[in-house]
């Protein structure tokens, strides 16, 4: 652009230039996203349910950031939230992954208010916040949560089952489909082996995210 100036390129010619360099940077920005979220998944370890609900466990957006944060510096991401409400009973949660060279991807997950909650009316706004925020994290960045503990098996629990050949032909599927997200297929790849239940978990978010 600075030759261009230099020898008085006209304004279209000019303008055209700058167009040609916005997308150059646009897609080594794209393409640096794509080599740091593919570095994030390669260390970033699987994240352990470690609060219990009524029925089930799951790992709280505290514990969740803690475990990635480190892993996201390294790699030059950084994540954001906001959220917006439809209606009355229903917030949606706005996650942005962004990376030092200046792309950015989002994800978004909604969640309805529990008016039955025998807490106040902030608190149960909060709690669906917080549900909605940590699901879009989850999706944004593919993470993938356990109740399996991996210390537990190194000092002598039971082995853990690994994932059935149907389920890894169903994850191999996914990965030559056209349709699955390029940072996922990198995930997949990084990953090489999964658990039972992390295979049944990547199954069942690849389905919804393939509808």
């Amino acid at each position: 652009l600075q030759a261009a100036v230099a020898n008085k390129v006209d304004a279209d010619q000019l303008a055209k230039l700058m167009d040609l360099q916005e997308r150059y940077q646009a897609n080594e920005a794209r393409r640096a996203f794509a080599c740091a979220m593919s570095d994030f998944q390669a260390k970033c370890p699987i994240i352990h349910k470690s609060r219990k609900a009524d029925r089930y466990t799951y790992a709280p957006l505290d514990t969740v950031l803690r475990t990635i944060r480190p892993h996201l510096d390294s790699c030059g991401l950084s994540v954001r939230f906001s959220t917006y409400m439809t209606g009355t009973t229903v917030i949606t949660a706005v996650c942005t992954v962004s990376h030092r060279d200046g792309h950015s991807e989002v994800s978004e997950f909604a969640a309805c208010i529990d008016e039955n909650m025998k807490v106040n009316d902030t608190q149960k706004v909060g709690s669906a916040n917080s549900y909605a925020r940590r699901y879009a994290l989850m999706n944004a960045l593919n993470l993938v949560a356990s109740d399996e503990d991996d210390d537990g098996r190194a000092a002598g629990s039971p082995t853990v089952e690994q994932a059935t050949d149907e389920q890894m032909a169903t994850i191999n599927d996914f990965l030559e489909a056209d349709s699955t997200p390029d940072v996922t297929k990198e995930f997949i790849r990084q990953r090489k082996t999964f658990t039972r239940k992390q295979a049944q978990t990547l199954i069942d978010k690849l389905n919804k995210e393939a509808k």
